[in-house]
């Protein structure tokens, strides 16, 4: 027996129990600290408020009834300011739908969507027409409270009929014993609305030796906790799971690379080899070419020689012999890090666990985070950030802005798969830079924008400047 959550027939059963509950309640606060979490606050007198919590975090709706009722915390942020302060007229649900409905004094609605990962609370007027969306994940109408979703019975197998009819959960598994006929799941399908609340799953954590309350809501609130916690544990085990994995490449790189560069020492003075073959070749060699191959004139052969050319090439061979003296110095370095990195990699987990709190203990990033069309764009927040943020968090197909002609953020597109940049998205990441810049006065501000690898900077640079190559420009009003 699988779960009915999420179902149609769970949100008949919540509808049911809200109705009963909250009719005749004030909607007296809606508002959220997150992203994920919208709070319903109830009244009726003042000895009466209740809390409804709307969370995401397990990647679809969850419907939560605390029983102790928290203040409103300083950093919440109102939502749907149309709908505070209405009573509760009606609650409902549309048949076989997954959709829940306050109706409300003023003629407005809150819908509910019990959508799995499409799943959002959303406001609509007196109308019909669409006020607001809390996940701003699903912009098309849904079905009104008067419309009834019907059962498509032609079908040739289970499989088909489950496929026709998604809102029903296929959580009895003695169907596939089962001959499949219209009759068949007809009654079948009749039958469901006869059983009992039946969301008990051990695998969440509810088990015979734990109560559970007969109340619908409650037994619903304390199974959206239990699955809350699954899927808390679930997010970092995963987490922990891709942290040993890059922890682990990063330090197998490292060893590969310390034991080619040991390789390389000790198979015999390389240093020494080359500053010798440099003194043989003074007067043969180019001065000015970094990689040039020589002759070798004890071994007959001939080897790649790299230069430093800002300096002589006698100074190149004096610092070669100055390495070849202080060869066996690094040899001990390489092999004490050699047996460090190998020691890593065996309690790689402990590593990576260390190294993923070192991150987040570590400064803040150097940059502000907007998006836009599901593109995520960067402000700069200072000249010295702005260096950091083109030097260390930038690709080479992202699009760079910048005000142009005057001091303000360096701003990045971030479009590591190369996509094409919408005009709309250009225009507002435009707006952005315009607006931190010396620009953000003006009624019309010129942005300069350009792929990311046509900046360039160097060492000679101060903080903020850079050197751009084949860039564009583009009108735009700064952002408010």
């Amino acid at each position: 027996m699988k779960s009915l959550h999420q179902s149609a027939f769970l949100v008949k059963k919540i509808a049911e129990a809200l109705k009963e509950k909250f009719i005749g309640y004030w909607l007296e606060e809606i508002y959220s600290h997150s992203k994920t979490e919208l709070c319903l606050k109830l009244t009726k007198a003042k000895e009466d408020s209740q809390l409804i919590v709307i969370n995401f975090n397990a990647h679809q709706l969850l419907f939560l009834t605390p029983s102790q009722m928290s203040n409103t915390p300083k950093s919440a942020m109102e939502q749907f300011k149309q709908a505070a302060g209405t009573l509760i007229k009606q609650i409902e649900n549309i048949e076989n739908e997954r959709v829940l409905i306050f109706k409300l004094s003023n003629e407005y609605s809150l819908h509910f969507l019990f959508f799995g990962r499409r799943a959002d609370v959303v406001l609509y007027g007196a109308k019909g027409n669409l006020l607001g969306s809390f996940r701003n994940k699903l912009l098309t109408l849904v079905p009104t409270a008067s419309q009834k979703v019907a059962v498509n019975w032609d079908a040739n197998n289970w499989v088909d009929f489950f496929k026709q009819n998604p809102f029903i959960p296929l959580f009895d598994d003695s169907l596939e014993t089962k001959e499949f006929s219209s009759e068949n799941a007809q009654n079948w399908y009749n039958s469901l609305s006869e059983k009992h609340l039946e969301i008990i799953d051990d695998k969440l954590g509810l088990t015979d030796n734990q109560t559970v309350e007969s109340n619908t809501l409650s037994t619903v609130h304390h199974f959206n906790v239990q699955l809350l916690k699954r899927t808390q544990q679930q997010e970092k085990e995963q987490a922990k799971k891709k942290a040993v994995e890059q922890t682990g490449k990063i330090l197998t790189e490292r060893l590969a690379k310390a034991q080619n560069k040991l390789l390389n020492l000790e198979s015999g003075g390389k240093y020494q080899l080359m500053a010798d073959t440099i003194m043989a070749n003074l007067t043969v060699l180019n001065p000015q070419l970094k990689r040039q191959k020589l002759m070798d004139w004890v071994s007959q052969n001939e080897m790649e020689v790299l230069l430093n050319t800002e300096i002589s090439p006698a100074e190149n061979a004096n610092k070669y012999y100055k390495k070849a003296k202080n060869a066996h110095k690094e040899v001990e370095f390489l092999k004490q890090k050699i047996a460090q990195l190998k020691h890593q990699l065996e309690n790689i987990e402990t590593v990576a666990v260390k190294e993923n709190i070192v991150q987040k203990k570590g400064v803040s990033l150097p940059y502000h985070q907007f998006t836009k069309d599901d593109f995520e764009i960067r402000v700069g927040k200072s000249a010295e950030k702005n260096d950091e943020m083109i030097m260390r968090f930038s690709h080479k197909n992202d699009t760079w802005l910048h005000a142009k002609d005057v001091a303000g953020s360096h701003v990045l597109i971030c479009n590591s798969n190369g996509k094409l940049v919408p005009i709309a998205v250009l225009e507002y990441a435009a707006a952005l830079a315009a607006k931190y810049s010396k620009q953000k006065s003006q009624n019309l501000a010129a942005v300069a924008y350009t792929l990311r690898k046509y900046v360039f900077k160097n060492k000679r640079m101060t903080a903020g400047k850079v050197r751009v190559e084949k860039e564009k420009t583009l009108m735009v009003k700064p952002a408010e």
